[in-house]
């Protein structure tokens, strides 16, 4: 049994008035080719939540981030077929049928909803390597939205319809936007460095990314009015950084941003106060707890986020406080368990 710290949590959550539930989440169970799509029933936090298997095609499927409320849940689908790697959207129909969105491509991933639960962004092999397609979720159109011969990636979607992405040009990483409906590519930033996974937040007024900078990976912050730029978190001696390719996660009020942060040979979720910059959990904090954990997922109410933690060949989901003042495990045991997706209801 883990050592958890539930003291802080418990305290949070009786000020809150009462036991929070875990809603429905979405999850992967297993790894490598044959990883399936699962799903956690409703259940109090601590009570032991009921697991239900979601459909899945041949091969691995993995959950789309949540949409919108009223969004259907969305799988992206991976396999070898007979022409190689290939990779599709598919919407999961209320009866559990699977409907395919386009045609199969070698590469289309990295989702991201259109504001009205309508469309998708996603990375897409086109016309290129990577370019960023919009997925219509009702007909499985299709329609580019980028050309860049070396490629872009990691789309955002303000809720203005804004599509921050970052785009390979001449050996750099940058970032640049463009509007969802088409248009004009408009450079956000252009600065030597690595600039890694955009990420609108909730109201649209500003852009957090994983910035590299000195040969480390931090985070900094863009206000959209002005594009000002503040450094949110910029790594010390101790080796502590920003984990790249697992993304930022804006709390639902937009106060506080969590990512995983690696320190030595382990990594934890780490969350700011976007506002003072104060790190609320992580490694300045009393450092990290033993292992890896990687991917953040926000209860619609701000509440709490869970993490996959993985220790040896097991991966358990983790409910955090969502101020880092506690924790608790929501699905334990052998195996492995990751990539938690908080549905919001509606």
């Amino acid at each position: 049994m883990r050592a958890l710290r539930t003291g802080a949590l418990a305290l949070g959550i009786a000020a809150c008035g009462g036991p929070p539930t875990l809603g429905a989440v979405h999850f992967v169970r297993g790894d490598g080719p044959a990883a399936r799509p699962m799903r956690l029933a409703p259940a109090p936090l601590g009570a032991p939540p009921a697991v239900v298997e979601l459909p899945a095609p041949e091969g691995a499927a993995f959950p789309a981030p949540p949409g919108p409320p009223g969004a259907p849940a969305v799988l992206i689908g991976s396999r070898e077929g007979p022409g190689g790697h290939e990779e599709q959207l598919l919407r999961v129909d209320p009866s559990g049928a699977l409907i395919p969105l386009g045609p199969a491509r070698p590469r289309l991933r990295a989702a991201a909803w259109a504001p009205d639960g309508r469309a998708l962004v996603v990375e897409a092999a086109l016309r290129g390597f990577s370019d960023l397609a919009v997925i219509d979720l009702a007909t499985g159109e299709q329609r580019p939205l980028t050309d860049l011969p070396e490629g872009a990636f990691t789309p955002s979607v303000s809720p203005q319809g804004l599509v921050a992405f970052v785009a390979s040009t001449a050996g750099e990483l940058d970032l640049y936007a463009v509007p969802l409906a088409g248009g004009e590519l408009r450079p956000l930033l252009r600065a030597p460095g690595e600039d890694l996974n955009p990420t609108w937040s909730p109201d649209g007024r500003y852009l957090a990314w994983i910035s590299g900078r000195g040969g480390v990976l931090g985070v900094s912050v863009l206000q959209l009015a002005d594009l000002s730029v503040r450094a949110l978190y910029v790594p010390t001696g101790q080796g502590a950084e920003a984990v790249p390719d697992q993304g930022l996660a804006w709390s639902p009020d937009g106060r506080r941003l969590a990512l995983p942060v690696r320190a030595a040979d382990r990594s934890c979720i780490t969350i700011f106060d976007v506002q003072t910059g104060a790190q609320l959990r992580g490694p300045a904090k009393g450092g990290c707890p033993p292992g890896r954990e990687e991917g953040v997922s926000w209860a619609p109410d701000g509440r709490l986020l869970l993490t996959a933690r993985s220790v040896g060949e097991d991966s358990d989901l983790i409910a955090i406080s969502g101020e880092g003042e506690g924790e608790w495990v929501a699905l334990g045991g052998p195996g492995v368990d990751w990539l938690p997706r908080w549905q919001p209801e509606g």
